[in-house]
């Protein structure tokens, strides 16, 4: 219950702004997701 509320707020915060160097850690996250 707790988890799906935090989840809930967080995708709220992340489509409303995310910040550049945010964004950029995201990428990296991807990048080595997509490389393995």
């Amino acid at each position: 219950m707790i988890d799906q509320n935090l989840r809930k707020v967080y995708d709220d915060l992340v489509e409303d702004e995310i910040p550049d160097r945010f964004r950029s850690l995201l990428d990296q996250l991807r990048r080595q997701e997509g490389g393995k």
